[in-house]
């Protein structure tokens, strides 16, 4: 149908050619009919018919080129999310969800590998694709770690939007970079929900790119620049958290059920927030000691990459602590990324940061902070949440044990109320993606026209 109308309109716009066509076939079959063997004049008028061959030809190719310009205004919005780490998926996977409903988008996922502190090379993505894939998200995979490969292979796929899971552009392959990514619109959901340090929110190439950046409440506006596209939509990872179905990986039947989580940053040349060196022993102990409770470590990912290339010694004893660890019998390791369901089915989190102590308030439980003297300082909003866990000295973690016997034993969280008051106040927000597609779909529009 579009053809036909396309067609019609050529013909009212070049109504000589056609005429003038004829009328030469008619003239040619003329001459060889009246045995006039004129062949300058044949030669004249075989010259005329190929310039008016060569002009239908370029009419012909900007037909064919305005049919598809038709047919691809018509189409969807092709939307890639490229995927390092099936850990923080929870940020994206309501949007892709909500995409995937939404004839004016059509999602694509492609895993690829990623290089978290520690490592030497890009890695991991078969960790990612295999995550993913048990999630049931038909997904691509890119996995060569090549500069101009990988982005050959981002570019074929035409993309109209991206949204990269982080704005660290160290962790995953150049070719993803912000600055190669200028054939498609940005858009940026942070992996975690909020910045609660002094130094959350950093400056990045893909923050000065983006076409919007996507925040969880109006309290995180003062530490991103004013000049930046911040929109307050909420935060999806919220209601993936409140709405998570209980799940534990340990089968003791023990009725008391703790996350330990270590984070990465163990050193004094970051936020200084990682304790696990310092704690490793009493948390083994302690564990040991209760038999009746049920510990799940859950370690950063790149807590685990960093082991790779320290000394000799420091990964040795890395090895020996998890060999003891996994031997308990109440004892597990979280390995697959997927926090959301024994954050439902745990009743206390004993952690040293970062995005955890707040995430963990969000189903309203008590939180044991292992807290640094050095660590980075809180920014205004991460002190609303500091408020709502318990602190313990990181160089005396034995402190925390009076608490372990009050809340194993039915006691309530002092701290509750603040709680209540963190998450009705900042994370009352609803149909969080309904939102964030609209303002895409809205923005995708007006740079159309």
């Amino acid at each position: 149908m579009v053809r036909t109308l396309i067609a019609m309109g050529v013909r009212r716009v070049f109504p000589g050619i056609t005429l003038r066509y004829r009328r030469l076939i008619d003239l040619i079959n003329a001459i060889l009919s009246n045995s006039v063997h004129q062949q300058l004049q044949i030669d004249s008028l075989s010259s005329q018919l190929n310039d008016i061959r060569q002009t239908l030809l370029v009419v012909s190719q900007s037909v064919h080129h305005s049919e598809r310009l038709i047919l691809k205004s018509k189409a969807p919005w092709r939307c890639v999310f490229l995927v390092h780490s099936v850990e923080i998926w929870s940020s994206l996977h309501a949007i892709w969800l909500a995409m995937s409903k939404d004839p004016r988008f059509e999602p694509i996922v492609v895993t690829i590998p990623r290089k978290y502190p520690g490592s030497e090379k890009l890695c991991n993505e078969e960790n990612t694709h295999n995550g993913i894939k048990s999630r049931g998200i038909p997904h691509i995979r890119i996995t060569s770690g090549d500069l101009f490969d990988d982005l050959s292979t981002l570019r074929a796929l035409e993309p109209k939007i991206i949204f990269r899971q982080s704005h660290w552009d160290a962790d995953i392959s150049p070719a993803f970079a912000a600055e190669w990514l200028g054939f498609a619109k940005l858009y940026y959901i942070d992996y975690s929900i909020a910045p609660i340090h002094a130094s959350g929110f950093r400056a990045s190439p893909l923050y000065r790119r983006a076409s919007k950046i996507f925040i969880a409440n109006d309290a995180i506006r003062e530490f991103i620049p004013s000049t930046l596209p911040v929109i307050t939509t909420g935060h999806p990872r919220v209601d993936y958290l409140r709405n998570a179905k209980p799940s534990w990986p340990i089968n003791t039947g023990n009725k008391f059920k703790i996350i330990w989580s270590a984070h990465h940053s163990t050193g004094t040349d970051w936020t200084n927030f990682g304790t696990f060196w310092m704690v490793r022993s009493f948390m083994l102990n302690l564990a040991q000691a209760h038999p009746e409770i049920d510990f799940l470590f859950s370690p950063h990912p790149a807590l685990v990459s960093q082991m790779q290339t320290m000394s000799n010694t420091s990964s040795s004893e890395f090895d020996v602590f998890c060999a003891r660890w996994c031997a308990l019998p109440n004892t597990g390791v979280l390995t697959d990324g997927d926090y959301a369901g024994p954050f439902k089915a745990s009743d206390l989190l004993i952690v040293d940061g970062i995005s955890f102590l707040l995430e963990y308030q969000l189903n309203q439980k008590p939180v044991l902070f292992l807290e640094r003297e050095d660590h980075s300082p809180f920014n205004a909003f991460g002190v609303h949440v500091r408020k709502g866990v318990h602190p313990i000295p990181a160089e005396q973690p034995e402190q925390l044990i009076p608490w372990l016997d009050h809340f194993s034993s039915g006691g309530k969280d002092p701290l509750q109320n603040e709680q209540k008051a963190l998450c009705e106040t900042y994370f009352n927000q609803q149909r969080v993606p309904e939102a964030i597609l609209e303002s895409i779909a809205n923005d995708m529009a007006a740079s159309s026209k």
